[in-house]
């Protein structure tokens, strides 16, 4: 087993719920930063964090492409067309790297972010955006419940894996304890011309149950703008949204 390998295998894993698996990552880094988890804080002591942040990848018509993706097309080096896609960046102490944590890739994981960068957003016909969030908030604030996920006319009662376009997780959807402010239900570019483009991830209600779309949908309204300061990334619990050059202004 290689050292990437055995990392990745540390970690929970979901295909297709990459903002789950994500979730788990940053949730066990923080536990095992406090030594409850020897093997996982190897992997913390090794990447010697300073910061960690998740970042959501998609655009304003609500598609993204990306390479070197293990759902991709073998023959167009991984080649994806994506509704949205989820993955961790550790910013580490005292060292030139910083890492990108990526459990779809097919590149290492971790691997460093100017070669992930490289290699996953090539040139591309659709308008990329980020939405950087710093993990203590994304634990915080996060919820699903998996509803963009189910298959249309199916029983919302019912929690059976055939009900779902892919199986869910066999843990319990995810829950926030801290309600969602009336400033997170205001309009966040649903009325947008080039949200009738969008899948079931980005159209959803916006629940206490469900707060995905709020990490999606990329207009001005929901953090959009191009500052790379990552200060200012936890002015609202769900991050700020910059485009390729901020982002890699920010951990380039």
């Amino acid at each position: 087993m290689s050292s990437s390998e055995a990392a990745l295998s540390l970690f929970p894993y979901t295909r297709c719920y990459c903002e789950e698996n994500v979730y788990n990552f940053c949730r066990l880094i923080e536990e095992g930063a406090s030594s409850d988890l020897p093997q996982i804080a190897t992997v913390v002591s090794n990447a010697n964090v300073a910061e960690t942040f998740v970042v959501f990848v998609s655009s304003e018509i609500g598609w993204v492409e990306m390479h070197k993706q293990k759902s991709g097309k073998v023959a167009e080096d991984g080649r994806i067309i994506w509704d949205y896609h989820v993955f961790a960046i550790v910013k580490p102490k005292n060292a030139p790297s910083t890492m990108v944590y990526d459990f779809d890739t097919m590149l290492d994981f971790p691997t460093p972010f100017s070669n992930y960068i490289n290699e996953s957003f090539r040139s591309s016909r659709f308008p990329r955006k980020f939405r950087i969030v710093p993990a203590k908030d994304y634990l915080l604030h996060f919820a699903s419940d998996r509803r963009h996920m189910r298959m249309p006319g199916s029983d919302a009662s019912s929690e059976s894996p055939e009900l779902y376009s892919a199986p869910p997780p066999l843990y319990p959807p995810i829950k926030s304890s801290i309600p969602l402010s009336s400033s997170a239900f205001l309009p966040v570019n649903a009325s947008s011309e080039l949200s009738r483009y969008w899948g079931s991830a980005h159209n959803c209600p916006i629940t206490d149950e469900h707060r995905l779309p709020l990490y999606l949908r990329m207009g001005e309204e929901m953090g959009g703008g191009e500052s790379s300061d990552v200060v200012t990334y936890a002015t609202t619990g769900f991050g700020k949204v910059v485009d390729l050059p901020g982002l890699c202004k920010a951990f380039g």
